[in-house]
């Protein structure tokens, strides 16, 4: 005989309590971009349960940013797609204010390449609908004190 499910029980913060949420379908919206782990306990109508946990994604990130000779950054992209990505920098720039590219796959670094400038620089990094705004220092092609705003 077929057994029917008549209760759904979700955990959406891997705490082990599955008070989260009821109901087949759900939603829960994270802080964090990332991956997160959701678990959904079913129940069926003779008092029996069995459970499934899945890690989903959650957005995409930009860490690690970098000075130096140029600027670099991390971005994870979960979802593993095609994204486009550009680190725009603005104040005394004589060379290289702006970089964009394409990334493919889940995670893979960015970076400026050649710039040459002077003095206080601002500058944003963006992937896909992420973006990120920083301050910073660059001397001749060297960035440092790199501050995120």
């Amino acid at each position: 005989m077929i057994k029917k499910i008549v209760f759904y029980e979700w955990d959406l913060n891997n705490d082990g309590d599955y008070k989260d949420a009821t109901g087949m379908i759900t939603t829960c919206c994270y802080p964090e971009p990332g991956y997160h782990r959701v678990s959904l306990r079913v129940w069926d109508d003779e008092g029996l349960n069995g459970t499934k946990t899945k890690k989903i994604c959650v957005g995409i990130e930009i860490t690690n940013v970098k000075g130096g000779f140029g600027i670099k950054a991390t971005v994870n992209n979960p979802d593993g797609g095609t994204i486009q990505w550009s680190i725009i920098i603005t104040g005394i720039m004589l060379f290289g204010s702006e970089k964009h590219g394409t990334l493919n796959g889940t995670t893979g670094e960015i970076k400026t390449g050649f710039i040459l400038g002077i003095g206080g620089i601002e500058f944003t990094v963006n992937a896909g609908y992420a973006s990120k705004n920083y301050d910073a220092l660059i001397l001749g092609p060297f960035v440092f004190k790199i501050k995120e705003k």
